[in-house]
């Protein structure tokens, strides 16, 4: 009978052989060591009881065993692993050891678990009131074991393994990997990977790192830790399309991992993966993140859906700086101007983002607030770090405020500062210098002074801005006659028929607008002038309340301050005050700091049977406070409005 359960234990043995143990290897041949008794079925019958965790039993077994053979070195070290291992009673497990050790010295499985239960004290002792000195004598002791075990038993992975690990420990990563190295060769496991690619990292070695934790992968495709640890790494190294594919393989399995969530859509959005990105956001809200609102909002504004970006970033929390620029960014595309102005005009501290002053710029601009530019670019320059981030169009935007201003000496000296600031020459920026060398609000500009072909470029329309503010129309009309030469669209021409307003030439501007009407039918652009051209002659009225509409009715016109204004005032032209007031406050809303929709709009209410001065002076008010360029003119309409009481 027991000749029977002794060939079951083996067979079962021989399958666990393969598929690893629980307590340890089987013991060497006995052919080798004659000296020692060894009765093989009772031991098969021992590692059967302990890979069953039955304990008890196993080591009832043993005791009855060592009372028979008391010197047999095997059997005592499967003792000395019950007391390591399950009873955690090292003394034990130590005096064990030594007896085993001194009846078979060499024995591998003996010499491993003195170490192991060498390293357990060392561990159990880190950080205690014990003698440094006499730590460390133990991890030396213990790794000499290990190194006896490795010579009794080349194939032992698990010596290797705690070798590797205790050489780690101590900060010997190099060592420590060769030995997890002899460990992998003869059984890979994740621990050994996991502990070299630890050992890498504190090596600062990422590409042993990488490779050991794909190993891992290729035991286990899904391991947490390994799809973590080098989506982490590739974040760092800003590789987002492989730190993407990693996080993808993690957030299939953990949906709910918000965390995880976000990095895996950051990742996205860095690698370019756009629609991935925007697919996900539709089943993971954003709203708390910053960066990633930013992001969403960013595509959706890109997209050209400037209302969906717009609610977006107006429902989020927590809105970073460059959340606010965006949203500033969006209302300027929206046209509308005062909106983007409250926006920008609320970031308290920008941290030296140079976006911020760009679209701060740009806003003031469109709010033809030159003054207030003129002294942001003051402030700029005197910090290097902002300095150094404008671009060729904020030097532009610098440019037209001084000429608007009507101060020519400082547009030379900003822009021969600006080309020598910008990293990359401006052959556009190039070109004004050329022209401002020639420019005097006196002088004509032509084709043959410039040396080549005319074209209505910024660098024209600023040259043309100096002469409109020094009233040289003439030169301005000479100008803007070459131009239209060769212009292939309106906007030369519509310059020119206004000229021909302001100078009271009014057959000659409409005419010319006639003949735009014929070649640019569908221009939004000169449909608008004529019909703010009949009402300024107070004419036709009704023919420009179509072309005004018309106008409207395109895809941006419906949005456009200077459209609504002109409609608007025809209303007012018209007689139909309610209509006019309504749609010239909605000019005014896109645009309040605009002169002239600000003067319709304080036409309607003084002709309007209240009179409503409050509201005149509020809206007079509001531009002085916020230093609009004729904010002089205004304080003495104010003081007009009081006297008038």
């Amino acid at each position: 009978m027991k000749q029977i359960t002794a060939l079951i234990c083996f067979c079962f043995l021989a399958v666990w052989a393969i598929t690893g143990n629980t307590s340890s290897q089987v013991p060497p041949d006995t052919d080798t060591h004659r000296d020692v008794h060894f009765p093989y079925e009772d031991y098969l019958i021992i590692k059967y009881l302990l890979h069953l965790h039955a304990f008890e039993k196993a080591e009832a077994l043993i005791d009855k065993f060592l009372e028979k053979h008391p010197h047999d070195p095997f059997i005592l070290t499967e003792k000395a692993w019950l007391a390591h291992k399950v009873k955690n009673n090292p003394d034990e497990a130590l005096k064990c050891l030594k007896k085993s050790k001194t009846l078979y010295p060499n024995y591998y499985y003996s010499n491993y678990l003195l170490a192991s239960v060498l390293l357990s004290q060392y561990t159990q002792t880190a950080g205690a009131n014990t003698n440094h000195k006499e730590r460390e004598k133990k991890v030396e002791e213990a790794l000499k074991y290990l190194d006896t075990a490795a010579a009794d038993n080349p194939e032992f992975h698990d010596g290797y393994f705690l070798q590797g690990v205790i050489l780690s420990e101590r900060g010997k990563y190099v060592e420590s990997n060769r030995a997890f190295e002899r460990a992998s060769r003869l059984k890979e496991t994740a621990e050994s990977y996991d502990y070299m690619a630890y050992n890498y990292n504190r090596l600062n070695d990422t590409a042993g790192e990488i490779l050991s934790y794909q190993k891992i992968l290729e035991l286990n495709p899904f391991d947490y830790r390994a799809l973590r640890a080098l989506s982490q790494i590739y974040l760092e190294k800003e590789d987002f399309k492989q730190a993407a594919h990693y996080l993808e393989k993690l957030y299939s399995r953990n949906p709910d991992d918000q965390k995880l969530s976000f990095e895996y859509l950051y990742s996205l959005f860095a690698a370019g993966e756009i629609d991935k990105f925007m697919e996900l956001t539709k089943t993971i809200d954003v709203s708390s993140k910053p960066m990633l609102t930013y992001a969403k909002a960013l595509i959706l504004s890109h997209r050209g859906k400037f209302d969906e970006a717009e609610q977006l970033l107006k429902a989020a929390r927590n809105l970073d700086t460059a959340s606010y620029i965006l949203l500033a960014d969006i209302y300027l595309r929206k046209q509308e101007y005062y909106q983007a102005y409250q926006v920008i005009e609320k970031i308290e501290n920008p941290r030296g983002n140079p976006m911020y002053y760009s679209t701060r710029l740009h806003t003031l601009a469109m709010l033809n607030m030159n003054q207030r530019i003129v002294n942001v670019f003051k402030h700029i320059r005197e910090d290097e770090r902002i300095l150094g981030h404008l671009r060729e169009n904020d030097y532009y935007t610098i440019l037209f405020a001084y000429a608007h201003l009507d101060q020519a000496d400082n547009v030379r000296e900003v822009v021969h500062f600006a080309a020598s600031q910008l990293k990359e020459k401006s052959k556009s920026l190039l070109d004004l210098i050329h022209l401002l060398r020639v420019f005097s609000p006196e002088k004509k500009i032509n084709a043959s002074i410039i040396g080549k072909k005319m074209a209505f470029d910024r660098n024209i329309f600023l040259i043309l801005t100096l002469y409109k503010n020094q009233h040289q129309y003439e030169n301005a009309v000479a100008l803007l006659k070459e131009l239209c030469k060769e212009a292939d669209n309106e906007d030369p021409y519509v310059e020119l028929c206004d000229i021909y307003r302001e100078q009271g030439h009014l057959q000659r501007a409409e005419k010319m607008i006639k003949k735009l009407q014929k070649r640019f039918p569908d221009s939004t652009l000169v449909k608008n002038y004529y019909a703010y051209f009949l009402a300024l002659q107070n004419k036709n009225l009704e023919h420009a309340l179509q072309l005004s509409a018309d106008t409207l009715a395109s895809t941006k016109g419906s949005t456009n301050p200077a459209y609504l204004d002109t409609y608007g005032y025809i209303l007012f032209r018209l007689g139909r005050l309610p209509e006019a007031t309504k749609y010239l406050e909605k000019a005014y809303q896109k645009h309040p700091f605009e002169e002239e929709i600000m003067e319709h709009l304080v036409d309607c209410y003084k002709h309007s049977q209240n009179k409503e001065n409050s509201r005149i002076r509020e809206i007079y008010q509001k531009a002085i406070d916020n230093g609009v360029d004729f904010k002089d003119q205004l304080i003495k309409k104010i003081q007009g409005l009081k006297n008038k009481k």
